[in-house]
């Protein structure tokens, strides 16, 4: 949780705070119209904090409520701009109307936040808007804007982005390259590659700055690094086809570039090499065809959420006819006070596990549906290191397997040796 939401105020709203923390742990949806009435008449920090803590539920009551706040005449613009922003997984055909007059309001932030919101929920609504704040508005929301640019995924907003790339502001310079990412998706690595033979570099270059550049400079300095190894090179070949096989593939080495308080020692060297090499032996050794293989290198919080979302339909419509794979390298955390386990994607911070994906539910999801098998492949610390530097770069066996209910998958950590690994079924 925010650190500033949750200790800042008064005792008496301290208090409140700590009284709907604990009731939203809980995770039990009696307890929504509490913390709502907690919420109600607390200064603004409260308010938006109840938000925060609602989030992990999805409930009628918690859509209304955050559909009153944003519509109040007395709600202070931080809580509008909160409470908009997590009605984005509420909007829908019937409803979005609710959102709309927001996208002609006098605040640029209140316009972008509308937009960005119809933008994850699926709808065009707000492109126009976002577009024009990208180039029209003050540097705080002109940032925002590139990025929200991203969600929409229109490839014809690619060469707008472009221009941005070598910026001097190194925030707007990430963000347009992280919008770029997210029109992409899958093809992004191939347009990392493009960029590089056609010579795009940038005179400007930051050290802070995520630079397409850089990001394939680095690629290939690491693919380097790894050719020789035996595990990358004779790859046994298979003539059986595995049509029912689905697998997919997360590679987060590069932290640093989507956070700016990391370095570059908070990356998973060779976690990106690991996904490349794991699915040339899925396609070669275990004869899964290549369209049934979804890889995400450097995947962030919605490509991530998005990918398992498919796995899981595959699942659904496969009648339980499908056998699932999912291979992550990566970091990995607990919860401080769950100490559920948790992988990372590169735009998430160790403080703000909300966003990250909770091993408990994937497994959870995974298993929604019939199917003949599935398996997870982690290659993962789960041993935090210190939370107010940032995530650590080692991934020495640090997960702790009681603290995980496996639910009957077959379940295989392989370890950072390359010699050995550890299988548990």
């Amino acid at each position: 949780m925010d650190k500033m939401l949750k200790y800042s105020g008064s005792r008496d709203e301290r208090n409140k705070r700590a009284i709907m923390e604990c009731l939203a742990k809980k995770r039990d949806a009696s307890y929504i119209q509490r913390i709502i009435d907690i919420a109600n008449g607390a200064d603004p920090v409260t308010v938006r904090y109840s938000i925060e803590l609602l989030d992990q539920f999805n409930d009628q009551k918690v859509q209304e409520y955050y559909l009153n706040l944003f519509q109040s005449p007395t709600a202070k613009l931080s809580v509008k701009i909160s409470a908009i922003n997590a009605f984005c997984k509420y909007i829908t055909v019937n409803n979005k109307q609710q959102l709309t007059s927001f996208l002609s309001h006098e605040n640029d932030a209140i316009k972008l936040v509308s937009a960005k919101s119809f933008a994850i929920a699926g709808f065009k609504d707000g492109e126009d808007e976002v577009l024009f704040l990208s180039t029209n508005s003050n540097i705080i929301v002109q940032r925002e804007a590139l990025e929200a640019i991203g969600y929409f995924k229109n490839k014809d907003h690619i060469p707008l982005l472009q221009k941005y790339i070598s910026d001097p502001d190194p925030i707007i310079s990430k963000n347009a390259n992280l919008a770029i990412k997210m029109i992409l998706g899958d093809n992004f690595n191939d347009y990392l590659l493009q960029s590089s033979q056609d010579g795009q570099q940038s005179e400007n270059q930051n050290n802070n700055s995520f630079l397409v550049e850089e990001s394939t400079r680095n690629r290939a300095s690491f693919e380097n690094n790894t050719r020789n190894s035996d595990i990358d090179q004779n790859i046994p070949i298979t003539t059986t086809i595995a049509s029912n096989k689905f697998a997919l593939i997360i590679g987060n080495e590069d932290y640093s570039s989507f956070q700016k308080n990391l370095n570059s020692e908070s990356n998973v060297v060779f976690a990106r090499n690991d996904a490349i090499t794991f699915r040339e032996y899925l396609i070669k050794t275990f004869g899964i065809p290549e369209n049934n293989i979804i890889l995400l290198l450097d995947a962030g919080t919605i490509e991530m959420h998005r990918s398992i979302e498919k796995l899981k339909l595959l699942a659904k419509n496969s009648n339980g006819n499908c056998k699932l794979l999912l291979y992550y390298a990566g970091h990995g955390l607990p919860d401080p006070v769950t100490q559920e386990a948790h992988i990372i994607p590169v735009d998430v911070t160790g403080s703000d596990l909300k966003f990250a994906i909770n091993l408990k539910r994937l497994f959870s999801d995974l298993i929604e549906y019939p199917s003949i098998s599935v398996t997870i492949v982690i290659d993962a610390c789960f041993s935090g290191g210190g939370r107010e530097n940032g995530l650590i770069a080692s991934r020495a066996s640090g997960l702790n397997l009681n603290q995980i209910c496996l639910l009957g998958i077959s379940w295989f950590l392989i370890q950072v040796q390359r010699n050995s690994f550890i299988t548990i079924l």
